[in-house]
């Protein structure tokens, strides 16, 4: 894609409920601004391949979602819990314990939406080599009957 393909793209998720279709790698993806909750007034951008949404590739990794997914990744501990935990130790104590209990751990895992279209951007370009803007055919409504066929 160009980057005036990019700004056109941006500009259509730039608002609430504003969506975009592309050809990705031979992958139809809609992506949808969507709200994160029903409680929140923050929107993200949803991501649908093929026009679903399958929570399976969240759990086993697979190339649907090494391309399109976003990784996050999460600490254990909080800093503020970690704190609490070595509250009562002195520094060298703490460093120790820190090493032994492994209190910096952190998890990954992978959801189907983004926060920001950078983020969505990046992850697009970085996986993927075609992506194409894609417009459905428009197709016409087809009236079968008129209003003297129904009403007698």
């Amino acid at each position: 894609m160009t980057p005036a393909q990019w700004k056109e793209l941006q500009g259509q998720l730039n608002h609430p409920y504003g969506y975009a279709n592309l050809m990705v790698d031979g992958y139809k993806i809609t992506l949808q601004v969507e709200r994160k909750s029903a409680k929140s007034m923050k929107y993200e951008i949803a991501l649908y391949i093929n026009g679903k949404i399958d929570f399976v590739h969240g759990k086993d990794d697979c190339e649907e979602r090494r391309r399109f997914w976003c990784k996050t990744v999460r600490r254990v501990f909080s800093p503020a819990k970690k704190a609490s935990i070595l509250k009562g130790f002195g520094k060298r104590d703490a460093a120790r314990l820190t090493k032994q209990m492994n209190l910096d751990r952190t998890f990954d895992f992978y959801v189907p939406w983004f926060a920001t279209f950078a983020s969505l951007k990046t992850q697009l370009t970085k996986n993927n080599q075609d992506i194409q803007i894609y417009t459905e055919p428009v197709q016409d409504f087809v009236v079968t009957q008129t209003i003297e066929q129904v009403a007698p």
